[in-house]
Parts: C-alpha cells; structure tokens; sequence
C-alpha cells in the first residue's frame, strides 16, 4: 500500500523523525506561541501541546512523519489524512488538506493533536474505533509543530517572515497553501470522515478526478423522495482505474464511483470495476464502513475505457439488491469518491450530467 496523501511532508517511511525544531524557532520568531509535540500513531489520542487557544484566532500546524500498519513498507499514511487538531477539549476537529494547515480555534481553551486512523470521529466527536482494526496494528508517527497566533493576525505575513529561518520547508508550504488554498466544486463539500486533498477539480461542467496513492469524498446535498421510480443518471469517462483485481477485499479496495446516500445513513456507490462481474453488490470491506456502505459493480474490464458511457439507475431496485431491509425515505446527498490508498496507483477520470429524474422532476446535481 502507498501514501495516503502523496503531497505530505515527510521523510521516509521508516527513517528517524525529522527536526522540525527550525520550523518552530521561526514560527515563534515572527510572533506565535509555539509548541512541538510527538503524535504517536499507536498512542491513544489526544496529545496536549501545553497552548491554549482563543475562539476565532488561527492555528497553523506543520507536520512531519508517517504512519503504517505492520511494516513502514507496508500502508504508510501522511499526516494530512491522519490528524486533526481540536481546542477546549471538545469538536469539531480540525483537519487539514496537506501536511500543513492554518484553521480557526473553534473554542476557547487547550490545542490537542491526535493520529485519528484507525478510528473516526462520530456525531459527537468522540473517537471511535472498530474493535476489528485496533489502534495496536499502527506504528510510526508524526512530529508537529503547532503555533497560536494572536487574534487579528496575517498569518501569511508572519509566514512570510518566518520562511527564511526554516529549514524544513514547511513555513514556505504552509504559505504557498494559504496564498493558494483547495477548494472544492461549487457545490461540493468534503465528506466529514475525509479530508479534503484536491483531487476532484471543476472543468467547465465536468468534474475531472486524479489521485495517486490519495483517498477523497466530495458531497452534494440534494432532497429527493425515494420513490420506486427515481433514477440516478449520469455520464463519465473513466481514464484509469486504480485497482490491479477485484475491489472486494480490503487490500484491493480501490475504486472511482457516484454514489447516493441516503436519511438513513447507508449510501451505495457506483463503481466501474476491473474485474468484478456487472451487476455485482458487496459490503464495503473497510473497518467503519462496513456497515453503511454498500457497492454496485456497473461496468467491468477494460473496454470503453476513455469513452464517455451514459448511465441510468433505479435506486429503490438497486438499494434493494445490494443492501435489503427497510426502504428508506429519501437520497439526502450524491458523492463522488476516490481511493488509491491500498495499492498506491493512480486513477483517473471524469464525470457530467449527474442527476435524480422521477417523473417530470429532475434535480440536477452536476
């Protein structure tokens, strides 16, 4: 497995933990409180930094290091996908969509940093881990360098500043980030579990997708009323898939797919797959979506590859073969996801004309 987050920071994987004394000499030279921690992936989160925080003011942290599970060769993954820093002891977390990030301190009150995979944050922010993927398998772990800014603060000028003491690059990074920040598509919004890194970028009215070793989920709130005749419809074309064989274990699963979530919580993805005969529906194999999240194989192989392919889905039939039980009401959001984590490949793509047609009705997604 490779990266996830191929543009972290970060020495290699398995080497000493770099210095990043430098980064913070700077930091605290161009006016911040300062303070440098080690994050342990196999530690139980949350590491104090000894800061505190006032609401409102910003935040930047710069981190170095990785995680793995087994061995360093084995699933490394970066720091913009591992941590999230919090204030006040309480959510929401912060993420970032790199190595390196400046937020505003949502409370008042203590910084604290943790390595959140293998957990996930639940609806009350509280860390929750799959009792089948403990925090154990992980090792590795990150130095983080954390500053507090005084309210009312230009960061980017203090970062400005600092750059030519730091050695690391990071306050340069951490610079180029703020002057030149990743947004989603209008429209879009990163999936509350998963950062967001960029990989889904708006072309006129299309939405490419690119991602090497990187995991990503944009969102769209839509409301439809699940009814036996509502369809999802789109078009794509699917450059390059990611995965080397079948998607339906947990050291394959990587894949490009639409996907419906519905009130109920549970979303069904549809993926093109390399191998996977069409029509075929799995659970998703990974530990915390192995109950919400359910898969639907709508093409396969190699042909039509780099071709634009029109699709229509009947949601109710479709919710009903993969996933049974009760039909839920309504489709509250669509996703587009990627995910190159467990084999580290590239894929590539793009997609238009997403929407839910019933009837006369029609709400256009994309």
């Amino acid at each position: 497995m490779a990266h996830v987050g191929e543009d972290d920071a970060g020495g290699s994987v398995g080497a000493p933990p770099p210095d990043m004394s430098s980064a913070a000499a700077a930091l605290r030279s161009a006016g911040a409180e300062v303070a440098q921690v080690r994050v342990e992936a196999s530690s139980e989160p949350w590491t104090p930094t000894g800061l505190a925080a006032t609401r409102g003011a910003l935040i930047t942290w710069l981190a170095n290091g990785n995680s793995w599970i087994g061995v360093p060769e084995g699933s490394p993954f970066g720091a913009g996908f591992q941590l999230r820093v919090r204030t006040g002891m309480r959510g929401p977390a912060l993420s970032g969509t790199g190595a390196t990030f400046t937020a505003a301190a949502p409370h008042d009150g203590p910084i604290e940093v943790c390595s959140l995979y293998p957990g996930e944050l639940g609806a009350d922010d509280r860390i929750v881990y799959d009792p089948d993927f403990p925090r154990a398998l992980f090792d590795g772990g990150f130095d983080v360098v954390v500053a507090a800014w005084p309210n009312g603060t230009d960061v980017s000028k203090r970062l400005a500043e600092a750059v030519g003491h730091d050695r690391t690059g990071s306050c340069a990074r951490e610079l180029d980030r703020v002057s030149n920040p990743i947004t989603p598509p209008v429209g879009w919004e990163p999936h509350r579990h998963i950062p967001l890194v960029g990989l889904h970028r708006q072309r006129e009215n299309e939405i490419d997708v690119k991602s090497r070793g990187q995991v990503e989920i944009l969102c769209h709130e839509v409301q439809a009323t699940l009814t036996e005749t509502l369809r999802l419809r789109w078009r794509w074309r699917m450059d390059q898939l990611p995965a080397s064989s079948a998607e339906d274990t947990l050291f394959t699963h990587d894949y490009m797919s639409v996907a419906v979530e519905f009130d109920d919580g549970r979303d069904l993805t549809y993926h093109w797959s390399v191998g996977l005969a069409p029509e075929t529906s799995y659970c998703c194999p990974l530990p915390h979506w192995h109950e919400r999240e359910w898969h639907l194989v709508v093409r396969s192989g190699i042909d039509g590859l780099g071709e634009w392919q029109d699709e229509e889905r009947t949601l109710v039939a479709d919710r009903a073969k993969a996933i049974g039980g009760a039909t839920p009401l309504a489709v509250v959001r669509v996703w587009l996801i990627v995910t190159c984590v467990c084999g580290g490949a590239e894929a590539r793509g793009s997609y238009a004309d997403i929407e839910l047609v019933d009837g006369a009705r029609t709400i256009r997604v994309l």
